[in-house]
């Protein structure tokens, strides 16, 4: 299988959320619920759970037997661990759900108690979409897990498959777990002696292994968008349509510098950008234009009288008279005095650089002069959300399982302390995280849906970030692969069944 870009560290949870670590993780560590397609919580490491009455109490049992791959059992210590310790420090998880967990404690070795609070009613499937596996206690030291190097990239095992080795920008090799609690002497998954992970940054060389029966499997945040018709119709492969978490591509403004420290100014590129040819020539029809911030996959969240194709629709010539009316007319054939730069990162294939080429040509319209800057996944992440060192960029992001865990994210004002990876546009107003939050805790989707209307209508007019598109999501698997439907019943088709499950024909 393909990762397109070298893992951070094998501990997505520490990492920062690089796409590459989660892939690998998955197969390696388990959670305590996955999803299915359509978001019902599936049993892993837990069996059941029970919410009291007022929402703030949840009890957690543990599945008897697991045993991480140095063969220590695998206990409540360790869901405890996970999440006291490594949750707080996760950057994929939003400050609400955080701030909502008082205390977990063990009820012995095979049950946990989680007090809210208050209630945080999208808690568990929050936990299982945003990916949360469970760690090993024993094999983390005094350091606090983001600093514990040794931990995170030499993961112990409770899922199907163990690290044997990992060779930095080249492959990783993955072996049978011998302790793997689904395995039986009828049954002895996994099926596969042993899986390669290849470290390919190249779209086209994905491609193209992928063609020569190379490469047996390609996630979606590894296959090139353009690439998609090509490989359907080739005699060596499938491409699957997944049941993901809503994907978006979000274009973000900092806000902390001029010039889109002004309003008017990020009305106007919004109203110089056709989010529809961006669909149609960078990402080649798999996707739609993004209406709200909020899309209609969360259909009792979703404010359909919210449209942003309608109240910022393409139009270069109110464009250009806003930048005027902004304070930024036409010097010496330019906006700004310079260009800006337009960030982005090159993991994302082919269609990230015609994203890119299209902004530059369409903000060229404007006379806005726009400098293209591309970086591998780890320095955009760190220059948008760590340093703010960026004017204009886009990236790809998964919502979540409910806006409370991921869109709002990329809106709401940033804690203190400040995580790793938070707000990227450095805008913040109390109001509107007053409103994710309530809308986070309400008991009743009719008040989550107001108050997540109440928000979006803010933000519509004040525009720190947009979402261009929602995308439709793919895989590519070989056909040499047998019995790999099972892992469609898990939302986002993660293939981690899969590997666990499947055979070569």
């Amino acid at each position: 299988m393909v990762v397109g870009t070298n893992p951070t560290s094998l501990e997505y949870d520490t990492s920062g959320g690089v796409a590459s670590d989660s892939t690998i993780q998955g197969m390696i560590q388990e959670m305590l619920f996955n999803l299915s397609g359509k978001t019902q919580l599936i049993p892993e490491l837990a069996t059941g759970y029970h919410v009291s009455k007022n929402g703030l109490t949840y009890k957690i049992s543990l599945r008897h037997g697991v045993k991480w791959s140095d063969g220590v059992p695998v206990t409540s210590k360790d869901a405890v661990f996970t999440l006291t310790k490594v949750l707080p420090v996760d950057p994929v998880f939003s400050t609400t759900l955080k701030g909502a967990i008082t205390s977990v404690t063990a009820d012995g070795p095979y049950a946990l108690t989680i007090k809210l609070k208050e209630p945080f009613s999208p808690l568990l499937t929050a936990l299982s979409a945003s990916v949360l596996f469970v760690e090993p206690a024993h094999q983390y030291g005094s350091q606090t897990p983001v600093k514990d190097t040794y931990a995170n990239n030499h993961p112990l095992s409770d899922g199907p498959f163990m690290l044997k080795k990992w060779i930095p920008d080249d492959k990783l090799i993955l072996v049978r777990n011998p302790h793997f609690w689904q395995a039986t002497k009828a049954k002895p998954v996994p099926w596969f002696n042993k899986v390669v992970v290849d470290v390919i940054t190249s779209p086209q060389t994905v491609v193209d292994d992928m063609l020569s029966g190379a490469v047996d499997y390609v996630p979606t945040s590894f296959l090139p968008t353009p690439a998609i018709k090509t490989l359907a119709h080739a005699a060596c492969c499938r491409v699957v349509h997944i049941h993901d978490q809503p994907s978006y591509n979000i274009m973000y403004m900092n806000t902390t510098r001029p010039p889109f420290n002004n309003v008017t100014v990020r009305r106007a590129v919004l109203m110089a950008i056709t989010r529809a040819l961006i669909v149609k020539d960078a990402d080649t029809g798999h996707a739609r234009p993004a209406k709200a911030n909020i899309p209609a996959t969360f259909s009792k969240l979703y404010t359909p009288e919210v449209n942003l194709l309608k109240e910022y629709p393409y139009s270069p010539s109110k464009a250009a008279k806003l930048l005027d009316k902004a304070g930024f007319p036409v010097r010496n054939g330019e906006r700004f005095g310079k260009a800006i730069t337009l960030l982005y990162s090159t993991f994302t294939g082919t269609f990230a650089n015609r994203e890119a080429s299209i902004i530059k040509a369409q903000l060229a319209k404007v006379t806005i002069n726009v400098h293209l800057v591309s970086e591998d996944a780890q320095a955009e992440l760190t220059d948008m959300f760590v340093k703010k060192n960026y004017t204009l960029s886009f990236i790809n992001s998964l919502s979540g399982s409910d806006p409370a865990q991921g869109i709002v994210i990329d809106f709401q004002c940033e804690p203190n302390p400040t995580p790793v990876y938070t707000n990227a546009t450095g805008f913040c107003t109390r109001h509107v995280t007053s409103l994710f939050h309530h809308a986070a805790v309400a008991t009743s989707t009719a008040s989550r849906q107001h108050f997540y209307a109440k928000a979006q209508k803010i933000l519509d007019r004040m525009v720190p970030a947009v979402m261009l598109y929602w995308r439709e999501t793919y895989v590519a698997i070989s056909k040499r692969i047998e019995n790999w439907k099972p892992s469609l019943l898990t939302t986002g088709g993660s293939f981690w069944t899969t590997w666990s499950q499947s055979w070569l024909k």
